[in-house]
Parts: C-alpha cells; structure tokens; sequence
C-alpha cells in the first residue's frame, strides 16, 4: 500500500494546521466558513475552512474516516479525480450550507424587520457582537450571522458516498449497531440521521453540528456520481 498518496498528504496537512493553530496563529479564524452576508465571509474560505477543525475529537474522526475511505477511493480513480472530487464536495458542502443558513436566517430576522428594525441595522448590531434580547429569534438569527464552520466533513461525506458506490457490498459499522451492515445501506442510513439531526435538533455525533453541511457534500456527490450510478442500474437489468 502506497504510504505517499494525496489522501494521506492532506491529513498530515490538516494535523499540521490544527498544531500550528494551537502553538503559533491566533487569527487563523479567518480562514473559517463565515455567513456569506457577515464582513467576515471571504471567498476562499468555501475551500480553506475544510483544513481548520475545531478540536482532537473532531481532526481525529475526520482524519480517521478520510483514512479508512480515502485511501480507498484514490486507489479506483487516481490522484488527480480524487482530489478534484473532494474539494468539490467541500464546496457543494459549503454552498448547501449556506443556502441553508440564508434560509435559516431570514426566517429569523423577520420579527426584527417587523418591529420597525433596518437590514443595515441588524447587520451592523450582530458584526459589533449585539443583538436584541427582547426580540424573538434575534439570538438565532445572530448565532448564523456570526458563528464559523470549520471541518472537512463536508468533503468527507462526499468521500463517503464515492465509497458506498464504488464499493456496495463492503461492511460497514455504525458506533450505535451491533452488527456491520453494506456500505450501499449505510450511507442512505447515515443521511436520514442527519437530515433528522437538523430537523429535530438532536444529535446522536454531539452539539454544534453542521449537518446541512454533511448533506451537502453527500448531495453534491451524488449529483457527480449520477451518471455512475444509472450506468450500473441499466447494466443490472439487462437480461
């Protein structure tokens, strides 16, 4: 097995940014996914919060699934498609994401614009650190306008859907089932956690989770791999 391999060199690149976070940067937050509408948002970071993670727990899984499944993955397509797959899959992620967020958002702020309050207003308030305690969801629509989003589990899903594809029938385990269950079961099983973990609020993999994020790197994957996908599902029904 290939030691040097481009999935191999981005977890020692995500490590490497995490350690050097901690020892040497203190600004290195503007590099995080910010709402598109905050002064903090900048374009590169659709592509640069995937390399920033917000603890061990978090790098440790990240960096373990894109071990397990990468590897794997690069070794069917090569370097070159791997890495173009993976970066567009953070994107779509970040995209979803945001898309999501702008939902999210105006949905929030529309008391605030009924009782009288400018968008201009609103934005200057939550760039200073404020909001309207006696408003409702005036303190929702500030944690989208001012929390970043850092992870490659965006990416990372993506990762995940290519491996359910390209390898269907390979076993797969979940942390809360007591037996392994095929890749091309686990993955719809993973997402319908998610997307109910975004719903309801609660979450099996803990608190402060962008689900809309993993269902958007999932979702751009599946909309890259579509042609794949019907090719096999015309292959299986010839007689």
């Amino acid at each position: 097995m290939k030691i040097v391999t481009i999935t191999n060199i981005l977890i020692v690149l995500c490590v490497a940014i995490f350690f050097a976070e901690a020892t040497l940067f203190t600004n290195i937050l503007v590099f995080a996914l910010y709402y598109w509408e905050s002064p903090l948002f900048t374009p590169i970071q659709l592509f640069s919060h995937l390399f920033l993670h917000g603890g061990l727990a978090h790098l440790g899984l990240n960096m373990l699934g894109l071990w397990l499944f990468g590897n794997a993955v690069e070794r069917v397509w090569g370097w070159g498609k791997f890495l173009c797959f993976y970066m567009v899959c953070g994107l779509g992620a970040a995209v979803i994401y945001q898309t999501v967020n702008y939902y999210q958002f105006q949905q929030a702020i529309e008391p605030l614009l009924a009782a009288g309050l400018s968008l201009d207003t609103v934005a200057e308030a939550f760039s200073n650190s404020q909001y309207f305690p006696s408003l409702p969801t005036s303190a929702d629509a500030f944690v989208i306008f001012s929390s970043p989003v850092v992870g490659a589990s965006g990416a990372l899903y993506g990762i995940l859907v290519a491996y359910a594809c390209l390898f269907p029938n390979q076993k797969m385990i979940l942390i809360f089932l007591p037996f392994p269950i095929a890749a091309k079961f686990f993955m719809p099983l993973l997402l319908v956690i998610e997307l109910l973990s975004g719903i309801t609020g609660f979450s099996l993999f803990g608190q402060n989770i962008a689900h809309a994020a993993h269902i958007g790197g999932a979702i751009t994957a599946l909309i890259i791999l579509c042609p794949l996908l019907m090719k096999r599902s015309r292959r299986s029904q010839l007689p």
